[in-house]
């Protein structure tokens, strides 16, 4: 039964990861199709390449979780520019920002290089844009800040729309948790 369990909930992480990847990938190939600068249809392009690449590393961590327990992924840190991986990771959801009538608003401080493992904080910040996104439509703005506090880099992706219920918050990082839609609008 338990690996049952296990195996469900692999097939929905990797569900929820590949549908946001393919999202920006649709909302870009579209952009593409109607626009007449060059240059413009180049910088889709390289982020059509780019999302392409994240869904490979996606089906590539399948395997690796097929190899290892959930909990037992290895985790590589490297040092990176933090500052420039926020604004390019932000800026693939331009045509969801935009298709959805928000606008992003990013206070990022510049120089900050932290150590992480690129492909876990690229999923991270996919699925708080993803959800900010999806769950702040009618607030019309999403706010990206990150700076430096001592030696740590603190994120904020703030949006606008409705209001989280109290008794919920402590249960919003649990996986998979959503907030009852008629108590929370």
């Amino acid at each position: 039964h338990q690996l049952e369990k296990t195996k469900h909930t692999l097939i929905t992480n990797v569900a929820h990861d590949l549908r946001t990847p393919l999202t920006s990938l649709r909302g870009y190939v579209e952009l593409m199709a109607q626009v007449k600068d060059d240059d413009e249809r180049v910088r889709y392009s390289e982020i059509v390449l780019s999302k392409t690449n994240q869904l490979q590393n996606l089906i590539e961590d399948l395997f690796t979780y097929t190899k290892y327990e959930q909990d037992n992924v290895p985790v590589k840190l490297v040092p990176l520019d933090f500052s420039m991986f926020l604004v390019q990771a932000t800026e693939e959801f331009y045509p969801d920002i935009v298709e959805t009538g928000l606008v992003c608003e990013k206070q990022i401080q510049e120089n900050v290089v932290i150590d992480m493992d690129p492909p876990l904080m690229l999923r991270a910040v996919n699925n708080l844009m993803s959800n900010a996104i999806k769950y702040g439509k009618q607030g019309k703005k999403i706010e990206v800040q990150m700076e430096k506090i001592k030696e740590k880099a603190v994120v904020r992706i703030i949006n606008y729309g409705h209001i989280i219920p109290k008794d919920a918050l402590p249960h919003v990082f649990e996986q998979f948790y959503r907030v009852e839609e008629s108590r929370s609008f």
